[in-house]
């Protein structure tokens, strides 16, 4: 569907915000892509954006980030940075977030 200028994704994770690139007839099947530090991370669901929910299934500590894998309520997995201060833990509810700007709509 559409809202405003952006194009809303139903995924198995929950409903994302995507800016249009162009027509898309709504119903049509599509891949979403984006980049694993273009991902905010929320522990409470934010109130006024779209966002994805999941589960930390892992965690990797490199640093100056820690990478963790998000699997969603379908066992979708997401492969997302977070900084250390965040703390991540495995088996913790996580809320994410994306901004349609940086989301890159293909047909499938």
């Amino acid at each position: 569907g559409r809202e405003q200028h952006a194009l809303i994704v139903e995924t198995p994770g929950g409903v994302i915000a995507c800016a249009a690139q162009g027509a898309q007839p709504q119903g049509e099947q599509v891949t979403v892509f984006f980049r694993p530090e273009d991902v905010e991370v929320f522990r409470e669901r934010p109130a006024q954006s779209f966002a994805l929910s999941g589960v930390i299934a892992e965690t990797v500590f490199l640093g100056k980030t820690v990478e963790c894998l998000v699997e969603t309520r379908d066992g979708s997995q997401l492969k997302i940075s977070v900084h250390p201060r965040f703390l991540p833990k495995k088996g913790e509810s996580v809320h994410l977030g994306v901004d349609p700007e940086v989301c890159l709509i293909v047909n499938d």
